[in-house]
């Protein structure tokens, strides 16, 4: 193999060893205690020193828990496994009054006793840290602010400015009207999030409609009715807009007439209509179609040019009264911030065969 090829492959072997090894992390130190007198020929000298105990018993704890750690031998991809407690020295290499083991990220006390050691010495909370295992936030280097040398960059997670933890990948999935774009500008990358609403407090949520109104037949018109008794609390009154089930003069068709006053911020969805029906009519089968009609008014305005309609849609009773029946009908006109959306609920034709007046309960607009 050419000499440049074997510095090639060394190289590579080099950079790759670190990730070959496990993220354990060495720690070691003596069996030692400080502030000992030297004793001569039975006198004890003035001078105090480090005093060394070999092959003293060291037990490693998880820091501030007392609990043992798990601690290993070396720091190979199966690490083997080091007795906990273990005495001094019985590494190969190892000097007899010197320690060391390996330990998974993290804070540990250490404490040596016996061997001759007056009493329990502890080494409080050590950190171990692999500043080159994928994911470490010991390295960086160079004002990286706790980012590893290998991996990505730890992100803080707030909720309302606290932080609630620390993620190496954060995963956004789009919802319902929202998007998720990607940008990079000279403050760096960043995410931008796009709601279909625009300003987003509108989407998905129901606007009910403004000063309704029957027309001049009388065809529609707003009334009450108790709907029975519930839990002994007393009669539930539902208020709602209601049309005549007669065909006879006055005749469909009928209009309630609506206003709607548009927000400065709008979607950029189209809105619907959505209506509420129900019909005090348990024979299936009896009908009834409406349609809706809108316009925008300028501002400055109030009156209406031209109305736009939907085609029919219609309702058809069930064996059950009151059913409810949902129709969606999509807004005719382009919405313009600040404008004024008139609307027309027209109950164009019934069968002439409906038991009772049909109910509107209920009458919003949707983006």
């Amino acid at each position: 193999m050419p000499r440049c090829k074997q510095l090639l492959l060394l190289l590579l072997l080099t950079l790759l060893a670190p990730l070959v090894a496990r993220a354990n992390e060495a720690a070691r130190g003596w069996c030692e205690i400080g502030g000992r007198p030297v004793v001569t020929s039975g006198l004890n000298s003035t001078t105090q020193v480090q005093a060394s105990y070999p092959q003293c018993t060291v037990t490693v704890y998880n820091h501030g828990v007392g609990t043992l750690a798990t601690i290993y031998q070396d720091n190979n991809v199966s690490p083997t496994p080091l007795a906990n407690p273990f005495y001094a020295g019985i590494l190969p290499g190892q000097s007899s009054g010197q320690w060391l083991f390996y330990a998974a990220d993290g804070r540990y006390d250490v404490t040596m006793t016996n061997a001759g050691l007056p009493g329990p010495v502890t080494y409080f909370d050590i950190l171990l840290c692999d500043p080159f295992a994928v994911g470490s936030s010991c390295g960086g280097g160079g004002g990286g602010g706790g980012c590893p040398l290998l991996g990505p960059c730890p992100i803080n997670v707030n909720v309302n400015g606290t932080l609630v933890g620390r993620e190496n990948t954060v995963d956004f999935i789009p919802g319902t009207n929202v998007t998720i774009t990607p940008a990079t500008d000279s403050g760096g990358a960043h995410l931008t999030f796009n709601s279909a609403g625009g300003g987003g407090s509108l989407a998905g949520f129901p606007l009910p409609l403004e000063n309704c109104t029957g027309d001049a037949t009388g065809g529609v018109f707003w009334t009450r009715q108790p709907f029975g008794i519930t839990g002994g609390s007393g009669i539930f009154t539902d208020g709602h807009w209601e049309w005549s089930n007669t065909v006879s003069a006055p005749a469909p068709p009928f209009y309630l007439n609506c206003k709607f006053q548009l927000p400065h911020t709008l979607p950029s969805i189209s809105p619907n209509l959505v209506l509420t029906f129900a019909i005090n009519d348990a024979i299936a089968g009896h009908t009834g179609t409406y349609r809706t009609c809108d316009a925008i008014v300028s501002a400055g305005a109030i009156n209406a040019s031209t109305f736009n309609c939907t085609a029919s849609q219609t309702l058809t009773t069930t064996t059950t009264a009151y059913q409810r029946q949902v129709k969606t009908f999509a807004v005719q006109s382009a919405v313009v911030a600040d404008n004024l959306l008139e609307i027309q609920i027209e109950m164009v034709t019934n069968s002439g065969n409906l038991a009772a007046d049909v109910i509107m309960d209920g009458a919003y607009l949707a983006f």
